[in-house]
């Protein structure tokens, strides 16, 4: 393949939030901690060892979760490692989409990776081991319960409710089956049987999706961890107390959401209590009306001293929403950086005060990778229209009058008649207003008119390139179509598995070999021929 690379800020893909963030902005500075740079780490190692991880119950409850997934000399190592106090982790996290779900799924993934090497190197006296932290306790079902593929959308219905992670595979089997059929001309489809044997009917949903990573990356030594876990909970639990008796998340925030919302887009907005509360089928939100906790759209209530006694006796009960689950996270585990979406940054900037508020370090924040695949038949078409690919990232109707502008015969562009009727309507306005001041507004309102009358010919010239060249606006809309299925990029619709089935692991090396989250830019990787 052949690799280019562009800085996402040279496209308009990303909010002004992380644009400024990525650059530094004095703006963002009272957001996080530590600049996005290699030399940072030193610093964060040392602020992150006075921390009390409690290494000791991570280090079993990674082994009981293990205990029946095949096994991996480095992932198994990595574990024991952890009881180091010289080891630390890189984490990237996400939902347990089908199949693994969009392509950035894997592309977080390899960023962890990537980046645990790239510290090894700078910091060869430490071990940096890449975790991936599953989001099971999630609950929205339609999130995750389909993958897509270039004309294929498959989907599981399974009727369940509740956490997703602790769902059992029902009817999952037909999915697969549809998986299966879909790709049934791969020659090298042991992947398929894999998921296949992951996921058997009634298997623990979440047991079954870290049996499918820890199969895909093994190899890297990637380490998954599943935090819907009563021991985790238990050492959280002083911290889940706080939030419910006093809203310390909510409170510690509100100076950075209101500073946020004066110059961007609040990514997510915490509430009074930012909790669920989890049992079989159900995963709730936890309000408080007339000094009752009430779980909600339930019959389920607690006084103080009940849902205190609840905490004590059931933690796994208490699941942190969206807001509240990087602290749990990061009290957790021995972690320097957490690598992520855009989305996912912007509402990690709205939390450090939190973490100060409970003594946990904040961590490095790195935007994952950003790739597009370009098939070879796709690449071919690219050349021929010698369409560069940043201009890929165009509205589609600016990428067709840029192409008709430069191939046809005949000068389309009426720049000039527009040079010289500005200079026409100076003359005018100069000579219009020694008469009568008065007759500015008359004269630029037939500027406007005139303007507006030249863009309409513009259009009408462009209109009719265009009914010439039909072939090539076909070629630049079947383009964008595929590269930017429903005008949202690759990355966030197409899953991996063609591409695995097409080069095996091979794949993943190649995206190991040019990634590198420390660096802001989208790689852009065309098949050749």
């Amino acid at each position: 393949m052949k690799i280019e690379k562009i800085s996402v800020l040279e496209l308009d893909i990303m909010s002004d939030l992380i644009k400024d963030y990525i650059t530094e902005h004095p703006k963002v500075d009272r957001l996080y901690k530590y600049k996005k740079e290699l030399a940072s780490f030193k610093q964060i190692i040392l602020d992150k060892s006075k921390q009390n991880i409690n290494r000791k119950v991570l280090v079993e409850e990674l082994q009981k979760q293990y205990i029946d997934i095949e096994k991996s000399l480095k992932v198994d190592a990595n574990i024991i490692k952890l009881l180091d106090k010289n080891s630390f982790t890189i984490a990237t996290a996400h939902q347990l989409c089908l199949f693994t779900g969009p392509l950035y799924f894997i592309y977080k993934v390899i960023s962890t990776i990537k980046l645990c090497s790239v510290l090894k190197k700078k910091y060869p006296e430490f071990n940096f081991i890449p975790v991936f932290w599953l989001g099971s306790e999630d609950h929205d079902f339609k999130e995750i319960n389909h993958s897509h593929f270039q004309n294929k959308k498959i989907e599981w219905e399974s009727g369940q409710t509740g956490a997703v992670g602790e769902m059992n595979n029902c009817n999952i089997k037909s999915s697969i089956s549809e998986l299966i059929e879909y790709f049934n001309n791969y020659k090298n489809n042991n992947i398929l049987n894999k998921i296949e044997m992951f996921f058997s009917e009634n298997e623990n949903y979440s047991h079954s999706f870290i049996k499918f990573v820890h199969h895909l990356f093994s190899n890297f030594g990637l380490v998954v961890i599943d935090g819907n876990n009563s021991q985790y909970k238990k050492i959280f639990s002083s911290v889940i107390k706080e939030e419910l008796l006093n809203s310390f998340v909510k409170n510690n925030i509100k100076k950075e959401i209101d500073y946020i919302a004066k110059k961007y887009k609040v990514q997510a907005k915490p509430r009074d209590i930012n909790l669920f509360y989890m049992k079989a089928n159900i995963r709730e939100r936890i309000s408080v009306k007339n000094n009752k906790y009430i779980v909600n759209n339930t019959d389920i209530f607690f006084s103080q001293k009940t849902l205190l006694e609840e905490l004590k006796n059931f933690p796994h009960r208490f699941s942190p929403n969206v807001v509240f689950r990087p602290l749990y996270q990061e009290f957790i585990l021995p972690n320097l950086a957490c690598i992520g979406g855009a989305g996912e940054l912007a509402y990690w900037l709205q939390l450090k005060s939190s973490f100060d508020s409970q003594g946990v370090n904040f961590p490095m924040l790195l935007l994952r990778d950003m790739a597009m695949i370009i098939d070879k038949k796709t690449s071919k078409k690219l050349v021929k229209l010698s369409l560069d690919k940043k201009s890929l990232f165009l509205h589609k109707d600016l990428i067709i009058r840029k192409i008709i502008l430069n191939s046809s015969s005949v000068d389309l562009s009426i720049e000039n008649e527009f040079n010289i009727l500005n200079k026409l309507f100076k003359s005018l306005l100069e000579k219009a207003t020694n008469i009568d001041k008065n007759l500015e507004t008359s004269v630029l309102g037939e500027q406007k008119k005139a303007s507006k009358s030249l863009a309409n010919i513009e259009t009408k010239m462009l209109r009719a390139e265009k009914r010439k060249n039909e072939l090539v606006v076909k070629q630049i809309s079947d383009i964008k179509d595929k590269l930017f299925p429903n005008g949202i990029l690759q990355e966030r619709v197409y899953n991996f598995l063609p591409y695995f089935l097409e080069y095996d692991k091979e794949f993943f090396k190649i995206l190991l070999e040019n990634f590198n989250p420390l660096d802001s830019e989208i790689k852009i990787f065309s098949e050749e021929n």
